[in-house]
């Protein structure tokens, strides 16, 4: 019997461990194949000639679809950065984060400004993510009155820059 879980992620791995000692103490059968594989971040069961053993592939694909990979609680798909991923909103949420913090870092560290090709110089509270947004100090916001009497808030490049220490800091929390 193969339990080769190692290529699983964390959460995943407990539960496709679960399902290869049930399935060992069904049939005594061998074989050399983990259960499942991930491909583009998904889960998907071997096939395999023994009806049964396929049955237990298929069933643990199923149950990680909707397992976190990180922690192994109830999930759903998301989409993260360049790829798919299973994972419950905590766990999404910290990876997510890192991910705009890297995105806001790389545009403030640009070398040149040319505002027609989208480098930014100042980042409104409304154009930010909301959670990206509601990590930066307060202190650090900068308010502007704009002709309608409404007021905006936004942080500037030079703000981002100087936050920069505390942005680094941030993301090792959220990448634990």
């Amino acid at each position: 019997m193969e339990d080769d879980t190692t290529s699983l992620p964390p959460g995943w791995a407990r539960v496709a461990g679960r399902y290869v000692e049930r399935y060992g103490n069904a049939r005594c059968v061998r074989w050399s194949e983990p259960l499942v594989y991930v491909e583009d971040g998904l889960p998907w069961p071997h096939q395999f000639n023994d009806p049964v053993l396929q049955g237990f592939a298929r069933k643990a694909a199923k149950t990680l679809e909707s397992t976190c990979t990180e922690c192994g609680s109830v999930a759903k798909r998301r989409f993260c950065g360049t790829g798919w991923t299973v994972q419950c909103a905590a766990c999404y949420g910290k990876a997510a984060l890192a991910l705009q913090i890297d995105e806001l870092l790389d545009q403030a560290h640009e070398e040149t400004v040319n505002p027609f090709d989208g480098t930014r110089v100042v980042w409104p509270e409304h154009e930010l993510p909301v959670l990206l947004a509601s990590c930066i100090p307060s202190e650090c916001w900068r308010r502007m009155v704009l002709p309608v009497g409404q007021a905006i808030r936004y942080v500037s490049r030079e703000d981002v820059r100087g936050l920069t220490p505390w942005f680094k800091k941030l993301q090792q929390v959220m990448r634990g």
